[in-house]
C-alpha cells in the first residue's frame, strides 16, 4: 500500500539577526537510536517493511542564501536490508530536500546487529544536522 500526503505547515525557527537554523530533514525524523545495546542475544524483528520518501521545498526571501547544509549521502546496511538517502539542492532562494528511508527485510540476525546499530546511530546523528541560512549583506 502506498500513502501519499501533502503537508503545508508553518514553523518557528531558531534564528538570530543574521542566521536562520533549520533541521536538515525539516522535521525531526529520528531523534534516538533504538539499537544502542552493546550486544544482542535474539534477532531484530520488524513488523512490516516500510519506506518513507519525503520531498520538501523551501522558499526563502531573496535577501537570504544557504550558507551551510549537510552533504548528500547514501547509506545502506545488512545487505541493503535498511537504506537511507539524503539529497539537498539549492537554486537561488529555493532549497529542495529529498530523503528516503526504507526497511526492506523483517528479520536481522544477531551477527548483523552491530551493523544495524551503527546504521541507526548515523541516521540519528544526521537527523540532528542543521541547515544554516544567512542574511546577505
Amino acid at each position: 500500500m502506498v500513502i501519499t500526503e501533502t503537508i503545508l505547515f508553518t514553523s518557528i525557527l531558531n534564528s538570530t539577526d543574521e542566521y536562520v537554523y533549520l533541521n536538515s530533514t525539516v522535521f525531526p525524523f529520528m531523534s534516538e537510536n533504538k539499537f544502542k545495546q552493546q550486544e544482542r542475544i535474539l534477532p531484530v524483528e520488524f513488523n512490516y517493511p516500510v519506506t518513507y520518501n519525503i520531498n520538501c521545498g523551501i522558499i526563502f526571501p531573496p535577501a537570504y542564501s544557504v550558507e551551510e547544509k549537510p552533504e548528500n549521502i547514501n547509506l545502506s546496511a545488512c545487505e541493503n536490508g535498511v537504506k537511507y538517502t539524503y539529497i539537498s539542492q539549492t537554486s537561488y532562494n529555493n532549497l529542495q530536500i529529498k530523503f528516503s528511508y526504507s526497511v526492506d527485510r523483517l528479520i536481522f540476525t544477531v551477527q548483523e546487529y552491530k551493523d544495524l546499530s551503527a546504521f541507526y546511530g548515523m541516521l540519528t546523528q544526521m537527523s540532528d544536522n542543521q541547515i544554516v541560512i544567512k542574511k546577505n549583506q
